[in-house]
């Protein structure tokens, strides 16, 4: 969590704690930001959920009594038109299942639909919002026995999302065939470890799913360390490239914890599609797939175990594709 974002927090439990001759503002304020986000402006819409969700995630008890209704809000704008609403639905709803699992265990097979096509949205950030819930609802025991039946559904998308886009290429340095061209040191190191910490890693990328709201790298500063020189980091934004967390990163981490929930039956559903995807033509496919029997790996060890004597020496031929493998450097 950024300075900034310790500050805003620590500012709305205040207002959660304040009142004034007995009455809380945010016992007025609640309900009425529920009804801007029925205005007929998309701007409004989301900008009151936006607040919304800063009460949601200090658990406020102004909110917690107003639940219900902002329950129902975010199921009316589950399919605004506005991605920056829908954006924050989403985010309201992980944000609900990590703090009252309760109110939407009686809708979460409705939930889990929505977030399975909102985790394909043709907009980035709310597909990345609702990529997230899959790291959210592992967290939560008494909900996996309602998400597994949905596990065929969910793994590939989460494979798909893994997936190198142009947009990714092009951060990274292009897709030229450059192998036979000497690295210089700067290519070298593996801009996907670059970090001002080290979170939980998948394959050498942050698998941390950040706090909400989320640092912008996906990294928390530590406590003592002064506001200003933090946000004095951001000349180095161009040189962090691809360290910010994003759709691949989060989906490769929500491989990760599922694969830790349900073992060897997410393998079983997994199993097809790496057996078929690791060999791809398209090396943005094979990547993928390595990087995906990564993340299970330590999840689905007995159903990997059985599979080694051939990707061993399968991933071991790996090591000199120049695409799969673009940072070492070969003699």
């Amino acid at each position: 969590m950024s300075g900034l974002q310790k500050i805003c927090e620590d500012s709305n439990k205040e207002l959660d704690r304040t009142e004034f001759n007995g009455q809380r503002p945010l016992d007025f304020m609640i309900p009425k930001f529920i009804q801007y986000s029925e205005s007929p402006r998309p701007k409004v819409r989301s900008y009151a959920l936006s607040c919304l969700n800063q009460f949601t995630f200090i658990r406020s008890q102004s909110l917690f009594a107003n639940l219900d209704a902002f329950i129902q809000s975010l199921f009316r704008l589950a399919t605004d038109p506005s991605p920056d609403v829908r954006k924050n639905v989403c985010q309201a709803l992980v944000q609900l299942v990590d703090v009252r699992p309760d109110k939407i265990a009686p809708s979460i097979k409705d939930v889990v639909r929505y977030m399975l096509i909102s985790t394909e949205d043709s907009d980035d950030q709310v597909a990345l919002e609702a990529c997230e819930f899959w790291l959210a609802i592992a967290e939560q025991p008494s909900m996996r026995a309602d998400v597994e039946p949905f596990l065929p559904d969910i793994v590939p998308r989460l494979l798909k999302s893994m997936v190198y886009t142009d947009d990714d290429i092009l951060i990274l340095g292009g897709d030229e065939d450059d192998y036979n061209i000497a690295d210089k040191a700067s290519d070298i190191n593996p801009q996907l470890e670059q970090s001002h910490s080290k979170p939980h890693k998948v394959n050498g990328m942050a698998a941390e799913r950040p706090s909400t709201p989320r640092h912008v790298d996906g990294a928390d500063p530590s406590e003592d360390e002064d506001a200003d020189s933090y946000f004095s980091d951001e000349e180095d934004e161009d040189d962090e490239g691809y360290s910010d967390w994003n759709l691949r990163k989060c989906s490769a981490a929500a491989l990760d914890v599922l694969s830790n929930v349900y073992n060897d039956t997410l393998f079983e559903v997994i199993k097809p599609f790496l057996v078929q995807n690791i060999r791809s033509e398209n090396w943005k496919i094979r990547e993928a797939s390595v990087l995906a029997l990564g993340a299970i790996a330590e999840g689905c060890m007995d159903g990997v175990v059985p599979h080694l004597p051939e990707l061993y020496p399968y991933l071991l031929s790996l090591l000199r594709d120049s695409k799969v493998f673009p940072y070492f450097v070969w003699d």
